[in-house]
């Protein structure tokens, strides 16, 4: 993660990053950084699988967003990598949790969710 923030930085200049979603519908950050929990049925073949299977239940569930794992006291790694990287970043999110978008069967099984 700290390879991928470092060359986004140095491909796309200044980039503020939240893993806040209120801050980034806010327009206080340009990126929004969240977790996928890609597990049991609702895993594919290989991680390109898992990512896209991923992303398509983050759209799928976009503007309704909320975390499927319950908020508890975090050492969030993303935000330690995107600090690391040079990315701009409120040093309090190091102690937050991720929104957590978890695949699951219904997500993958239907299309129209996607």
């Amino acid at each position: 993660m700290p390879w991928s923030f470092a060359r986004l930085r140095k491909t796309a200049g200044p980039v503020i990053v939240t893993i806040n979603l209120a801050r980034f519908r806010a327009g206080e950050a340009s990126l929004f950084v969240w977790e996928a929990f890609v597990s049991g049925l609702g895993k594919g073949t290989s991680h390109h699988d898992d990512a896209l299977l991923a992303v398509q239940a983050f759209v799928a569930r976009w503007p309704s967003l909320t975390s499927d794992i319950l908020p508890e006291p975090a050492l969030n790694h993303a935000v330690s990598a995107a600090l690391a990287s040079g990315l701009r970043v409120e040093v309090a999110e190091i102690a937050m949790p991720a929104v957590v978008v978890g695949v699951t069967p219904m997500t993958v099984a239907d299309p129209a969710r996607t």
